[in-house]
């Protein structure tokens, strides 16, 4: 599935903090800068005093309450040592100090937690429609698994087996387990645009034309064709259209070679090819894991070679899935 494309506050942080401590840094020299000879530098004295609650509202906002607490405390810190250095004849400052530096560590605290309640109101409401989108893509991976068996029950169980395979590949590989997630998923639909296949050419006992294999090689162009209008499976969509290709670049449909195959993909193919092998199909009989995998080892360059070698570890360890 596509990554999430909004930013939170926190992930960009820490691009925003040298501007923060730049807009500080400004304000507190400036503010040093002013006389207090006269009543109009009063009162850019006191312009100045507040115009330090900009940076740390901008702390608040995106480094969180922490980081607007010790802007803060810095603020009131220059805005203590300003005042009580020119304006040491002048009692009413005290007040003025005193009332500003509470301001500063209220507005901190209080910016820095509204600011931190809202991000997670948002990233509950994203959960949720993520939730609500996985589950409606599910669904609808299930509508066309459904509509495959109604079609080919026999296809139907090979991508059962193919997403078994796959998911036990994935494991022995190290693949996260919501990448595991969409593996599995494109597995089971990695054979569905085979319903756009006539039954006399997808059901023929015998040896396919060279017709009648471009009409089979078609399928992953109609699977993906399927499934990209489904919400959220654009990227297993491209996974099963890429179900075919080669790391040599003799695969189909695009002659996709090395890493412009996805990753996932490049699985797939994998899985798809032992539980094709292994099976009993009209043109052949069921083969032993021995026979497969050494059918398998003389598709040099057909095959990705990490995914290969995970699957002959499992064979050797005897941890492959049951296919029935």
């Amino acid at each position: 599935m596509p990554a999430e494309s909004v930013v939170t506050v926190r992930e960009r942080g820490p691009g925003a903090w040298p501007w923060i401590a730049l807009a500080f840094l400004a304000i507190g020299a400036v503010h040093l800068l002013v006389g207090r000879a006269t009543h109009g530098q009063h009162l850019l004295h006191l312009v100045f005093g507040a115009a330090y609650l900009l940076p740390i509202v901008a702390a608040a906002a995106w480094l969180g309450v922490r980081q607007a607490v010790l802007l803060a405390a810095a603020s009131g810190a220059v805005y203590l040592l300003h005042t009580g250095t020119a304006w040491v004849d002048q009692p009413m400052e005290n007040a003025n100090r005193v009332v500003l530096v509470a301001i500063y560590l209220f507005v901190g605290v209080v910016a820095g937690v509204l600011v931190e309640a809202a991000e997670r109101e948002r990233r509950a409401r994203r959960e949720a429609e993520r939730s609500a989108q996985r589950d409606a893509m599910v669904q609808a991976i299930a509508s066309l698994s459904g509509a495959l068996r109604e079609r080919d029950d026999g296809t139907a169980s090979h991508c059962e087996r193919v997403a078994r395979v796959a998911v036990s590949l994935g494991e022995a590989l190290s693949i996260p387990p919501e990448r595991l997630h969409v593996l599995r998923l494109a597995a089971v639909v990695h054979d569905v645009g085979k319903i756009g296949v006539r039954d006399d050419v997808l059901f023929k006992p015998g040896d396919l034309t060279s017709e009648e294999r471009g009409r089979v090689e078609r399928h992953a162009v109609i699977a993906a064709q399927l499934l990209r209008p489904v919400r959220g499976a654009e990227e297993i969509a491209e996974i099963v259209l890429c179900h075919h290709e080669c790391p040599d670049g003799s695969g189909y449909p695009r002659g996709l070679g090395g890493d412009r195959i996805p990753p996932l993909a490049r699985v797939l193919r994998v899985a798809d090819v032992f539980a094709a092998l292994l099976e009993a199909r009209p043109y052949k009989g069921r083969m032993s894991v021995a026979e497969v995998l050494d059918r398998m080892r003389a598709l040099s360059g057909k095959l990705d070679a990490p995914s290969l070698a995970a699957l002959e570890r499992l064979a050797a360890s005897e941890a492959l899935p049951d296919l029935g």
